[in-house]
């Protein structure tokens, strides 16, 4: 759905996000990341998974090689925090703050990693809607809009 100017409602984003979700901030390593990805991607792929599990994310991007074996199929890891005016290499040993959904974070759709940190107890529920958050968030910026490709989780996909 393309809305070219207007009101966007919570309606309008229920139709975008259509679940009653919760966003939720994870404690993880670089590390973990990788592996939640390397799960994320291993999901999407297998025949009894899900396209839909296909990971995508803000502030990161990589490259994806499906001819590897799960471990091995994400590389050239980057990291842009909001405030950075450039990428780069994510530290593996790093911690950092990671924003989901709690159905996501629970390990769902393929996303393992994810609940082992939930079960770990390093995720703290916000209790925001993400469909409110959204609209929240275009009310604030006023209009979006595609981003550049340099912007893309996934820049390269073989």
């Amino acid at each position: 759905m393309i809305q070219e100017a207007g009101d966007y409602t919570l309606g309008d984003a229920y139709t975008l996000l259509p679940f009653n979700n919760t966003i939720v901030e994870l404690s993880m390593t670089g590390q973990e990341i990788k592996n939640v990805l390397e799960d994320a991607l291993d999901y999407a792929l297998s025949p009894d998974g899900s396209t839909g599990a296909y990971p995508y994310a803000a502030g990161l991007r990589w490259d994806v090689d499906s001819s590897k074996a799960k471990g091995d199929r994400i590389s050239n890891l980057e990291f842009k925090g909001r405030s950075d005016s450039s990428w780069s290499s994510l530290n593996m040993s790093q911690m950092y703050t990671v924003a989901t959904n709690n159905y996501i974070s629970s390990g769902k759709n393929g996303y393992l990693t994810f609940g082992d940190i939930s079960k770990e107890g390093r995720v703290v529920d916000t209790y925001l809607g993400y469909a409110q958050s959204f609209v929240d968030y275009v009310k604030k910026v006023g209009t979006i809009k595609k981003l550049p490709l340099s912007e893309y989780s996934t820049q390269s996909f073989k």
